[in-house]
């Protein structure tokens, strides 16, 4: 499923509170463990390398996981709007899963040109639906960034959700 017009979403597997996460994630570090090509390194790294674009991914799934649907949702592009979802459709529709957990890969090479920064970061969603029924995806979560260029906003340079595709 594509998320922009589709659906996005997971849940990291719980390895810290969801403030903390985030607190960790602005200051550039990632204590969670990662799968996929390889860990996530837990040591300070710049929030706008790849690593940094992956923090985000992490930071992602684990407040959908803590159904924290309103934070999730701003971490994608324009405030949330990039999902293709409003705000309240993007927490419903996460309300058929019981289950939802994502192994966060290393991030590709971070791509530039015209002031504008691209990185895609695999992924692995698993989990139960309600019913009991079990799934597994695989995809990718491509965000962007404004580069360090005069006029751009702080928020305008930090990574954002640009799409999520995940098949099955």
């Amino acid at each position: 499923m594509t998320a922009r017009g589709g659906r996005a979403g997971a849940v990291a597997g719980g390895c810290l509170g969801q403030w903390a996460a985030v607190l960790l994630l602005l200051l550039g570090v990632s204590a969670c463990a990662a799968g996929g090509g390889g860990p996530v390194p837990e040591a300070a790294f710049d929030p706008r390398s790849g690593q940094g674009a992956a923090a985000v991914v992490q930071a992602y799934y684990e407040l959908i996981g803590d159904h924290n649907y309103g934070d999730a949702w701003r971490l994608w592009g324009e405030g949330g709007r990039t999902s293709g979802m409003s705000e309240s459709a993007f927490a419903d529709s996460f309300s058929r899963y019981s289950a939802y957990h994502a192994i966060v890969g290393t991030p590709g090479r971070v791509d530039a040109g015209a002031g504008q920064r691209y990185v895609t970061v695999p992924v692995q969603v698993h989990g139960r639906m309600r019913d009991g029924q079990a799934f597994d995806m695989h995809g990718e979560v491509t965000l962007h960034r404004t580069a360090d260029i005069d006029g751009a906003t702080a928020a305008q340079k930090r990574w954002h959700i640009r799409t999520i595709t995940l098949e099955p």
